[in-house]
């Protein structure tokens, strides 16, 4: 009787893993290929982005390289920071690094799931 029990639920359990996988296929449309006649979803109207998107992408990067560039030349420059007081905290230098930081962040392609983009190429600081 215990067995056929175990065996009921472990069925039941299976089906109804196979029924929440093919609706969740089915819901999110990944059972079906996007069709090449789809329009690349576009929210900006007409004339607020160049004909030449490419373009501006890799002036944007150029950008955002040379930020980074300066950033770690003034992470370079830093002076080791002064720690005094119990608990220890920075005098005159952990404004800078602070920034320097942020900035080491924000521009750092290397930080992003693909390693190709900047937190700033989407957000603007």
């Amino acid at each position: 009787m215990r067995q056929f029990r175990l065996t009921a639920l472990a069925t039941t359990c299976a089906a109804i893993a196979v029924v929440t996988f093919i609706y969740n296929r089915n819901v999110y449309g990944q059972s079906e290929a996007v069709p090449a006649s789809t329009p690349i979803y576009n929210p900006y109207p007409p004339g607020v982005l160049p004909s030449d998107i490419a373009s501006e992408i890799q002036r944007v990067r150029r950008e955002e390289n040379k930020v980074e560039e300066k950033a770690i030349d003034e992470w370079n420059a830093l002076t080791p920071p002064t720690v005094t007081g119990n608990p220890p905290i920075q005098q005159n230098t952990g404004t800078a690094a602070v920034e320097t930081l942020g900035k080491l962040l924000n521009f750092d392609e290397h930080i992003s799931v693909k390693q190709n983009i900047a937190c700033s190429f989407c957000h603007m600081p």
